[in-house]
């Protein structure tokens, strides 16, 4: 995507209230968002509201226009019960329509509502192409057709974006689609991301699920044994119906229909299966064992835990740190046990857990040799096996906490990011508070990140953290040996400063591995990037590292 004028044009459309008595008013902020083959084609981008009237003739592409516009939305008849729809349309010089996009939302009052109006580029000049070959940007090239379920003809990106890096200035370009027999297939708009040892799995906006990477363990919930495959290098779909997902060291987990269903290793019971732990993996989707309804699952390196509906915490699998906060940290008597308060968040790391309260209280508890759980000291207490505040968490108001390796992150309610645990290779985000011992940086006590907010999203990887701020800006920080901060190089120095990834202003979500990352934008396109020689970039055939976010290749 090339810049336009600027990075995303941003529309509000503001209501001074509604009639029937209504007083409080519905705010829309449009966001208009295409790739780089439509950009080429369109001159002018038009809208329509429902009770308001936009900018005669529309928005000039690359114009200097001020923004935002100010257009009054009124629900019809004063019923703010009714959905409303945004359709938009780009026109080109001669103001024939190009392409069109509706997006349907609801009133909401004292709220601002952002809608992202999408345009793909995918197969806008399609072309026949011979018997094993696919059209690509209107080239003819070499088609691959992935192994697993979901084998097919598969979008491969031509090439890397060339201007994504953060020394470019660039933004992530959106490589076309491909075409099959003129039948042209779209990348599902992704709602949901997670990042695990050397795989990845995705949760599209249709409920279903992808994975791909490697497949030890059959972590990848294909039903294939490792054995059939041992890497599927590009989305494969698990036939589940998701609404949550996470991904573990060597397993994953999906919420879907209020059960947890988790597949892969289960050598420490982090399956939570009725037979407890066991030396073979789970090659499908497994249901855990019944506790009722579920509303969100976190998978950690040996363990899993996952909140009631209720906002009930349960934990199973490895217990030897005391990561399931059950004051002990001998085995569980049960598959599932159940931790006490009232939840809204939990996040498991590799020994350790942390998770908010439904009052905002931060607590963690598990192992604590290099501070990861925020209590100002390291080593001693080794582990901590009930959850307990970190430092000064109990004077404050949380919003989000991730759990990475030997380190952890959280947000605010006001929008400050802070970080705690091993720092040696800049993790953790900052210089300060740094305890040099047995080749190791700890920071045992929560810091500041100096960069600025407020944030949004904060995923702590293994050795590397990435987070979204507020604006929709992508920083990551840490190990880059793999490139997996996206910032267009590979270096073994640590990179304590967050620096960005790419000049986009349009992530939405983020998810930090083991040594590669995955985003998504607000249109749902999502990109990759960092290590890939277990194909869990998604991108195709190949297995090089990628230093710069490159479009993930979706099967049809």
């Amino acid at each position: 995507m090339r810049a336009l004028g600027h990075p995303l044009v941003l529309l509000a459309l503001g209501s001074p209230g509604w009639s029937c008595g209504q007083s409080t008013a519905t705010e829309v902020l449009v966001r208009f968002h295409a790739g780089p083959d439509t950009i080429e084609r369109a001159a002018r981008f038009a809208f329509h509201v429902p009770g308001g009237k936009p900018p005669d003739g529309g928005v000039a592409i690359g114009s200097e226009a001020l923004f935002p516009f100010t257009v009054p939305i009124v629900p019809k008849g004063g019923d703010a019960s009714r959905a409303f729809e945004v359709v938009g349309h780009l026109d080109d010089d001669a103001g024939r329509e190009i392409s069109q996009e509706r997006v349907v939302s609801g009133f909401e009052a004292d709220r601002l509502l952002e809608l992202a109006v999408c345009f793909d580029d995918r197969c806008l000049d399609r072309a026949p192409c011979p018997e094993g070959q696919t059209c690509d940007e209107g080239r003819c090239v070499d088609a691959w057709i992935p192994p697993g379920p979901a084998g097919s003809w598969s979008p491969c990106p031509a090439s890397d974006s060339p201007d994504s890096g953060a020394d470019a200035g660039g933004v992530p370009t959106a490589d076309a689609g491909s075409c099959v027999d003129d039948e042209c297939p779209e990348a599902p708009r992704i709602v949901g991301v997670a990042a695990g040892s050397y795989f990845t799995l995705a949760l599209d906006e249709a409920g279903r699920l992808w994975s791909w990477g490697s497949n030890e363990d059959s972590r990848l919930g294909v039903g294939l044994a490792e054995r059939d495959a041992p890497t599927i290098r590009a989305p494969s779909m698990v036939p589940l119906e998701a609404e949550a997902i996470d991904a573990g060291n060597r397993h994953g987990c999906v919420l879907s229909r209020g059960t947890v269903q988790c597949w892969g290793a289960n050598d420490l019971g982090q399956l939570g299966l009725a037979g407890g732990a066991g030396a073979v993996a789970t090659p499908v989707p497994a249901e855990v064992v019944e506790q009722g309804a579920f509303g969100s699952v976190a998978a950690g390196e040996g363990h899993t835990c996952a909140l009631g509906a209720d906002r009930a915490l349960f934990c199973w699998g490895d217990n030897s740190s005391g990561q399931l906060g059950l004051g002990s940290s001998a085995p569980p008597p049960s598959p599932l046990e159940r931790v006490d308060r009232s939840w809204n968040e939990v996040s498991a790391g590799r020994d350790h857990t942390c998770g908010i309260a439904a009052d905002g209280q931060l607590f963690c508890w598990g192992a604590n040799f290099y501070g990861q759980l925020g209590l100002g000291v390291w080593g001693s207490p080794s582990v901590q096996m009930a959850p307990t505040d970190p430092t000064g968490s109990a004077q404050s108001s949380w919003s989000s906490v991730s759990a990475g390796h030997s380190h952890t992150c959280a947000i605010k309610a006001n929008g400050n990011l802070l970080c705690w645990g091993r720092n040696d290779d800049g993790r953790v985000g900052t210089t300060e508070g740094q305890i040099v011992a047995e080749n190791a940086v700890r920071v045992p006590s929560p810091a500041v990140i100096l960069e600025a907010g407020p944030w949004k999203m904060v995923s702590a990887g293994s050795q590397h953290t990435c987070a979204t701020r507020e604006d929709g800006a992508l920083m990551c920080w840490g190990d880059d040996e793999d490139g997996q901060l996206g910032i267009g190089g590979a270096d073994a120095d640590p990179h304590v400063a967050p620096a960005r990834v790419g000049s986009s202003a349009d992530w939405e979500r983020v998810a930090a591995g083991l040594d590669h990352t995955c985003a998504a934008n607000r249109c749902g396109e999502l990109y990759c990037w960092g290590a890939n020689a277990h194909g869990q970039l998604g991108i195709g055939p190949d297995d090089q590292t990628r230093v710069d976010p490159v479009r993930v290749c979706w099967s049809p």
